[in-house]
């Protein structure tokens, strides 16, 4: 069962425990599957608390943005997807309006190299609490696609007012955002919208 972690290095089992301190967990800034992000003085790195491995990321600074400019918020969320580690650059307009690039780390170069295409049967969910590739049909849904929250927490915004909002699809092929999903709303607050993602998914 999946384990609760806390930003003080305290973690919880499931069904249900006393909490305990897990020492090789504090200082994290990011979760990825059963890795942790740390940032040190030399760059970012993972590492695994339960084998102590350690894996230093590709300097984060060789990332070159298409669009960047003081009009746009940068989200950058880990992803492993089929035995690689992806890193997707999500871009934000004031208008709320996104955009992705897509890296894949070559640690042996130390660079991130960017990608076009995610296959005809990868898809992510991304959002900052979770992030998955799943594998897919094509007589499912369509592949070689980015699943986000329309309004989450990436924008750095809490609701004054009731708000609609729902799932977004950014199709790698084309740039096209898409609304699978029926628009949904929300009385205000701070509780955000997160993917449930069973462990039959692969």
């Amino acid at each position: 069962m999946p384990l609760l972690l806390l930003p003080d290095a305290t973690l919880y089992s499931l069904p249900g425990s006393g909490p305990f301190h897990f020492r090789s967990c504090a200082g994290y800034t990011e979760a990825c599957g059963d890795w942790l992000v740390f940032s040190g003085e030399d760059g970012c790195f993972l590492k695994n608390p339960f084998s102590n491995a350690t894996v230093t990321l590709p300097p984060l600074s060789r990332v070159r943005f298409q669009h960047v400019g003081t009009t746009h918020v940068k989200v950058r969320y880990l992803v492993e997807s089929r035995g690689a580690l992806l890193l997707v650059c999500r871009m934000i307009n004031l208008r709320l309006e996104s955009s992705f690039e897509v890296y894949e780390a070559n640690f042996e170069q130390s660079q991130w190299a960017k990608v076009t295409t995610l296959g005809d049967d990868q898809v992510l969910f991304l959002c900052r609490q979770c992030c998955r590739s799943v594998s897919i049909s094509y007589n499912d849904m369509p592949g070689d696609r980015i699943f986000f929250m329309d309004a989450n927490e990436e924008c750095y915004l809490f609701y004054s007012q009731e708000a609609s909002s729902s799932c977004r699809a950014y199709d790698m092929r084309d740039g096209k955002v898409s609304t699978p999903l029926p628009m949904v709303s929300w009385k205000p607050g701070k509780v955000f919208a997160t993917w449930l993602l069973p462990t039959c998914l692969n």
